[in-house]
């Protein structure tokens, strides 16, 4: 019975040993990257590199996590037990030409809402296993900025922007196994950065043509009308024209009579041809003629 006994202890000490032996492992890199959408979700895609070809892969994570995908250039299948806690297990046929994989998933754990606008994030990755070298990078969603750089912990060793979204940077070299990396921030999105939509950008080019084209038809039109105007006019019409132009006012017509020194059946067939062709406003008050020279022909006089 006692040799039966020591028998057993051997060959559980002897189990324990290789599951030890062949789940203790050194990882030569691991690249995290971290993609916040405006929905607050998380996409998470990981790089792992072990020092050496392993058959299993085992990590845990702190929080649930959906949609666990993973790939590699050599057979690999993997599964997550899923609750608060998340297990991630790979099963592995590597070499020592082949030993990078990756693995993807989504999570609703790292970002909580303060307001409609300020947010906070919090990531928590423990390493039971020694790393040569861990990258992290962290992209805000598009439009959205940190409420306070300093206030990034632990601070990251580049802030920067891939011209739509800001990110965040970490690189350590030599993590002990057990170590952590635990990020927290808090971001916001400007209520200034207001999203015009497409269809009202258009819209407003379009009306900006529009004004742009009709300003240029008017500019092109009055010249043309100048040059109309000038052309068929003599010089008794222009001194008529002049003097309204320098007045700038609706006149009566017995101040033209009197500043020109026509007669008044002169000033009257002048003014009613200038009527006729559009070049004045004559409006009738009574027994007066009022006599005013159109906007467009403003300036007619320094021609």
């Amino acid at each position: 019975m006692k040799q039966f006994q020591l028998s057993f202890a051997v060959l559980l000490l002897s189990i324990i040993s290789y599951v030890g032996v062949s789940l203790a492992y050194d990882v030569e890199y691991i690249g995290i990257d971290v993609d916040l959408n405006k929905d607050l979700t998380a996409n998470v895609n990981i790089t792992i590199t072990p020092k050496e070809p392993i058959k299993q892969f085992q990590w845990t994570l702190f929080y649930p996590i959906e949609e666990l995908k993973y790939s590699a250039n050599f057979p690999i299948s993997c599964d997550a037990k899923a609750t608060d806690i998340s297990v991630i297990t790979c099963n592995i046929e590597q070499n020592q030409s082949l030993r990078s994989f990756e693995l993807s998933f989504k999570t609703k754990s790292y970002v909580k809402t303060v307001n409609s606008t300020f947010y906070s994030f919090f990531s928590d990755f423990v390493f039971p296993f020694k790393v040569s070298r861990l990258v992290t990078m962290i992209k805000l969603p598009e439009g959205y900025t940190f409420t306070d750089t300093s206030r990034i912990i632990p601070q990251p060793k580049r802030i920067g922007s891939d011209g739509k979204r800001i990110f965040a940077y970490w690189s350590y070299q030599d993590l002990e196994p057990d170590s952590a990396l635990r990020v927290s921030f808090f971001f916001e999105t400007p209520e200034a950065s207001f999203e015009i939509p497409s269809y009202l950008v258009i819209v407003v080019i379009g009306l900006t043509f529009a004004v742009l084209i009709a300003l240029f038809y008017l500019f092109y039109y009055r010249k043309r009308q100048f040059r109309i105007a000038l052309s068929v006019i003599d010089k008794e019409e222009r001194k008529v024209l002049e003097i309204l132009d320098s007045e700038n006012r609706p006149m009566k017509q017995k101040r033209i009579v009197e500043l020109t020194g026509f007669s008044k059946a002169k000033v009257s067939r002048i003014i009613n041809s200038l009527h006729e062709r559009k070049i004045v406003d004559v409006e009738r008050r009574g027994r007066v003629n009022l006599v005013r020279l159109k906007p467009i022909y403003r300036g007619i006089s320094k021609k």
